[in-house]
């Protein structure tokens, strides 16, 4: 997400309104400008022309209602910011709603074996894998170190997630052994407990942008559109397949709420547990042999 092209489209806004001051901000200047971008120009005689602020090539732009979602996120923070600190006023104002219908992309099984096999060094290889089996988000992974993984509990200890939170996450017994045998071939000084598990070539950390250069590289042999947050979608709904229980999924994902983590799993997020599948009434009848007439005899098809 881009925040900054979000405030900047803001301050446009309030530059050809001739509002220069913080203070102007209120209720009816943001709710004019998420309205400006939610209704395109189309040039028709006698019409207003919300988007007179903006560029004349994208006037007529239709912007999906998820894009102008996340332009209202980080506006909406700084807003709150500033009521929580007295600089602006409380008020209420309405914002663009995203369109939670559509699904968040993640890839498919097939999909993620394929980038398996579009990486041509074993540090690439071990990542995929690792995100995909820890969802861990963009800065997450790039700041684990060999400290944080525990190989014999097979665990890795997150010490700053999001909002500076920590949590411990279950690793698989595979990529533990990918990880001992990845280590193994790296420098010796590069596998000291303080050294990044995934290095660039200078042995520092991984930036945000060469993690997103690498996984890009991947996507276009593999022909499979991928990106961290994609590969995080991948492995929390990869729990849930596995059975792991809607709690142990949040905790793991440092989810707060219940409804971010449905969104995350999509139509894995229904209100439906291993448990229910369990305890379905026909699956019951049978495994108890409590029905009799369980093959169809009649002779018409």
């Amino acid at each position: 997400m881009n925040y900054r092209y979000a405030f900047g489209l803001l301050m446009r806004f309030m530059e050809y309104n001739e509002l220069f001051m913080l203070g102007d901000l209120d209720q009816y200047l943001l709710e004019a400008f998420f309205e400006s971008l939610q209704t395109p120009y189309e040039r028709q005689e006698g019409e207003p022309n919300y988007r007179e602020w903006m560029a004349q090539d994208k006037q007529g732009e239709r912007y999906k209602p998820n894009t102008i979602h996340n332009w209202y996120r980080p506006i909406n923070t700084m807003v709150r910011y500033y009521q929580k600190s007295n600089v602006l006023p409380t008020f209420l104002y309405e914002h663009p709603k995203a369109d939670h219908k559509s699904a968040l992309p993640a890839p498919s099984e097939e999909e993620f074996d394929r980038c398996l096999a579009s990486c041509l060094n074993r540090r690439d290889f071990v990542l995929l894998l690792f995100i995909g089996d820890t969802g861990l988000r963009h800065e997450e992974t790039t700041r684990v170190i060999w400290k944080d993984i525990e190989m014999r509990r097979m665990e890795l200890f997150v010490p700053r997630g999001k909002g500076n939170k920590a949590r411990g996450l279950a690793l698989s017994a595979f990529i533990v052994s990918e990880l001992e045998a990845y280590r193994q071939i790296l420098p010796e000084d590069r596998r000291e407990l303080d050294r990044p598990v995934f290095p660039s070539k200078f042995g520092g950390r991984l930036t945000r942008h060469s993690l997103q250069s690498i996984l890009k590289r991947i996507e276009q042999r593999a022909g499979v559109k991928i990106s961290a947050h994609a590969l995080r979608r991948f492995a929390i709904r990869a729990w849930r397949r596995a059975g792991r229980a809607l709690s142990d999924g949040m905790d793991a994902a440092g989810h707060e709420t219940e409804k971010t983590h449905r969104h995350y799993l999509g139509r894995l997020g229904s209100n439906i547990s291993p448990a229910q599948h369990d305890t379905t009434a026909i699956q019951y009848l049978v495994k108890n042999n409590l029905l009799k007439n369980i093959r169809f005899r009649g002779t018409r098809k």
